[in-house]
């Protein structure tokens, strides 16, 4: 009697844990289904944002770029511009000697007289004008040679700049991140529909293993074939 009672409660646990697992076969089929769909959305966007961001990064390289091109253009030109100042700079000091020098021949004198006495004041005040017109070019020649300089290490460093985003832009484009994910939820399809197979048929097989037990122990609702009536006969003749 103790027997059958642990054979029967043995039968109605395989069969609720067959229940039970076809049952989280269902839920996790489903689940499963939803998460592959979605991961798989998900990497058609990831596709797109990529494209996107190779796009950005090529127009960033684009600007980089043309900043360094205005940058050099920046810089030839302020080379000019000091150039003309010290040519200007050059003119200033000339004026301003041949100013002295007609300062000093205004002092002749002629048979005891200056008659370019008059004009001393002015030569000597004009050289003195373009003697420090020449020393604030000077001044400015100097600033422009320090911005040309500067205006050439800008542009330097740009062009290294663009380089490095043009390598980004390239590895990002060539980084396969589209085909990884497809691989990848291919894998994780495959490996999870196998796993759901095999709790469905371990849970199958619970299940009829427990209504076989319960057909061999006699249930009151469930009919034995007459084969298996004969061997149950026996053990309990036997027992």
């Amino acid at each position: 009697m103790i027997r059958s009672v642990v054979v029967r409660l043995v039968a109605y646990l395989l069969i609720v844990n067959g229940i039970a697992g076809v049952v989280a076969v269902w839920t996790g089929w489903s689940m499963t289904t939803a998460l592959i769909d979605g991961l798989r959305q998900s990497s058609l966007l990831v596709s797109d944002q990529q494209a996107r961001l190779v796009t950005s990064v090529r127009g960033v390289t684009v600007g980089v770029d043309d900043a360094a091109e205005a940058t050099v253009g920046l810089s030839r030109s302020t080379t000019q511009v000091r150039n003309a100042v010290n040519d200007a700079t050059q003119t200033a000091t000339q004026l301003a000697a041949t100013f002295d020098q007609l300062s000093q021949a205004s002092r002749v004198t002629v048979f005891g007289v200056r008659p370019l006495e008059g004009l001393t004041a002015p030569f000597s005040a004009n050289a003195a004008d373009f003697r420090q017109l020449s020393v604030s070019l000077g001044l400015t020649a100097d600033s422009l040679t320090g911005n040309a300089q500067e205006m050439a290490r800008v542009s330097t460093d740009l062009k290294s700049i663009q380089g490095q985003v043009s390598s980004a832009a390239g590895d990002i484009e060539a980084l396969q991140s589209a085909s990884l994910l497809q691989q990848g939820i291919a894998s994780l399809d495959i490996g999870s529909r196998l796993l759901l197979g095999m709790i469905f048929f371990e849970a199958t097989l619970s299940a009829l293993t427990g209504l076989a037990l319960l057909m061999v122990i006699g249930h009151p609702h469930l009919h034995i074939p007459a084969s298996l009536a004969i061997v149950r006969t026996r053990d309990d003749e036997q027992t």
